[in-house]
């Protein structure tokens, strides 16, 4: 597949309702936009935090379209989540190991990672009354 039709997350946590609106906007642009349901995920420089909402979905445009679609977005009033370049790759490198776990795929990545750092809790405490009882 080539580098310019390469999909990159545009917005995350995007509800129903705004959805039309999105969509709408971006294909008036020429703009082909994929939608994907109940994961959230961090993927482009470009990426945006629409909202919190229970249903959600992401909104993917192709690398090429990137630049055009931010603008689209912010023309609607939504404005590009701005961390420097080292941050978002790892929150990137978080995001892809995560939403390859069946059963927290399901999950937007904060919940995701609230349920590992659980986890990872659970397993230290485990070791340590382990190691302290031996």
């Amino acid at each position: 597949m080539d580098e310019n039709e390469t999909l990159v997350i545009l917005a995350v946590n995007v509800e129903p309702f705004q959805l039309a609106l999105f969509k709408e906007a971006l294909e008036e642009n020429g703009i082909d936009c994929f939608v994907t349901g109940g994961t959230n995920a961090y993927g482009s420089r470009g990426i945006m935090y629409v909202s919190r909402g229970i249903a959600t979905y992401t909104i993917k445009v192709r690398k090429k379209d990137e630049q055009k679609a931010i603008v689209t977005m912010e023309q609607l009033g939504y404005k590009a989540f701005s961390e420097d370049e080292e941050e978002q790759n790892f929150l990137r490198q978080l995001a892809y190991p995560t939403e390859k776990i069946p059963f927290l795929a399901k999950y937007p990545l904060n919940t995701r990672l609230a349920i590992m750092g659980l986890a990872v809790t659970a397993i230290i405490i485990v070791l340590m009354f382990w190691f302290y009882r031996r």
